[in-house]
């Protein structure tokens, strides 16, 4: 019988457990490399934009511009995906749970940081859960104050007039708990020291159906999405909640001019894409978008919606919604809002 030599018999068990150690660490280096050559390849399939209200409203205004750049920059579909529900909580949600790897983006408004003042039990934290990309624009001219025009008021002033005389009997329309189109509400009935009855909705373009049809009295729309109802005479404006008037509504006064300087609010849209997602994922997906908001069509669109195209750094996004952040609870603790579950 053939015998290995007394040597090799013992050089054996001391080669397999010097083996035995280095193995972990040769997958341990094996891993880094696939991550490696998945993020240089990034991206090689669709990438999916997700955007947490109805299709047809203002964010559709910066998502869908913005997605056909990226496409082209990349060479592969980028597609929308609205999914409303529960004042955006329903796409973050969503979102924040995807695989992070840069191919599911949520576009964001303000909602998605009121939410976290506004809502009990969030099922995710809107700073933590998520990593911001890129700013992508703001809405420094706000939202307009719309009313149906059967509503027997032309006036901020008569407004409330008529809001003290029949307390709680003014419907208020919004896009949903903690929306802006929300808050707004609630700083307005807060600051002229009156009391509507709201009515959520699942977007924008449903509140505008609404006022037009005369089945909801009054609602906050971005100056954008209302513009040209207002000069077809479809609905009336009221005041703007931005910190000058509107260009594309110049006669319309901001409610600082009314005496009411503490409705004031403006709105931005932005991506974050989920916690965990590589940073070299995330950087070159903001480079995009920062060039993206820059395309002379983009540009030109997101003007005619009176908005300002920002192009952000994810560190500056970043400190972005954390000011924000500290600003939407520094808001409700004022109005004295109190939690509410999710709707």
């Amino acid at each position: 019988m053939f015998r290995l030599p007394c040597s090799s018999r013992v050089r054996a068990p001391r080669f397999l457990r010097a083996m035995a150690g280095i193995a972990p660490l040769l997958l341990a280096t094996v891993l880094p490399v696939e991550q490696v050559s998945a993020q240089a390849s990034y991206p090689s399939h669709t990438i999916k934009i997700v955007i947490p209200f109805a299709a047809g409203g203002p964010i559709d205004t910066v998502g869908r511009p913005v997605s056909d750049v990226l496409s082209k920059e990349f060479g592969v579909p980028v597609v929308i995906e609205n999914k409303p529900g529960a004042n955006g909580i329903v796409a973050a949600g969503g979102v924040a749970r995807s695989t992070p790897d840069g191919y599911t983006v949520l576009l964001t408004t303000g909602s998605h940081t009121a939410n976290a003042s506004v809502v009990k039990d969030l099922p995710f934290n809107p700073m933590k859960d998520f990593k911001p990309v890129s700013l992508l624009a703001e809405a420094p001219y706000g939202q307009v104050l719309v009313v149906r025009n059967s509503l027997p008021v032309k006036t901020v002033p008569e407004l409330i007039a008529l809001a003290k005389k029949e307390p709680g009997k003014i419907l208020f329309g919004h896009a949903g708990v903690g929306n802006v189109t929300h808050i707004t509400g609630e700083l307005f009935q807060n600051a002229a020291g009156v009391t509507f009855a709201p009515v959520p909705y699942r977007g924008t373009p449903l509140i505008v159906n609404d006022l037009i049809g005369g089945h909801v009295d009054l609602g906050f729309v971005l100056t954008s999405a209302a513009a040209a109802l207002i000069k077809d005479g479809k609905v009336r404006a009221l005041a703007v909640t931005g910190t000058r008037r509107a260009p594309a509504l110049p006669d319309v006064p901001t409610f600082a001019e009314l005496g009411l300087p503490d409705v004031t609010m403006t709105g931005f849209f932005g991506f974050l894409v989920p916690a965990g997602t590589p940073d070299a994922i995330v950087d070159k997906l903001a480079a995009a978008a920062q060039k993206a908001v820059k395309d002379p069509d983009v540009v030109r669109a997101l003007t005619m919606a009176d908005l300002v195209p920002v192009g952000s750094t994810p560190a500056e996004f970043g400190a972005y919604l954390k000011k924000d952040l500290d600003y939407q609870a520094a808001i409700t603790r004022r109005i004295g809002f109190k939690p509410v579950a999710i709707q």
